[in-house]
């Protein structure tokens, strides 16, 4: 399965030839194609001619519409896959739980993962979405 952004590539390269056959129009699934890029560009560093298009666009549709799309304002029309892609976010707790016990038997570490565990399940999650993980300070360790 490609990956979203070449999928943006895809799109702006067969709107190409509807602009020179029937004229211009600003269809929604260009204006996602150049939007996505635009919003990839700045997180993509390895990829600079993704910064060049980046520079491209903005001249050709302005700074108003490349603003719009860095910084994912809600008329942007960046595509939901990618922003989902570039997200970041903490691991789920269940993984966070199975580092924090590989930690402790790696370094031979009594731990009692039982108050944790339940400081997990208890935690809602933030506006992000995401749960804290535990507080440092509530994990009891003691050497074996």
């Amino acid at each position: 399965m490609p990956i979203p952004i070449s999928l943006e590539f895809e799109m702006i390269l067969a709107n190409q030839s509807r602009k020179r056959n029937l004229g211009w129009e600003w269809p929604s699934d260009l204006r996602e194609a150049i939007a996505s890029i635009i919003f990839a560009a700045p997180r993509c560093s390895d990829v600079p001619d993704l910064f060049q298009l980046k520079n491209l666009f903005t001249t050709k549709y302005g700074k108003e519409f490349c603003l719009a799309a860095a910084e994912l304002r809600p008329e942007s029309g960046v595509n939901r896959e990618l922003i989902e892609k570039f997200s970041v976010g903490a691991p789920p707790a269940k993984v966070r739980l199975k580092v924090l016990k590989d930690i402790a038997q790696e370094h031979n570490l009594d731990w009692d993962s039982s108050n944790t565990e339940a400081e997990l399940r208890s935690r809602k999650p933030n506006m992000e979405g995401y749960g804290c993980c535990a507080s440092l300070s509530s994990l009891k360790f003691t050497c074996k």
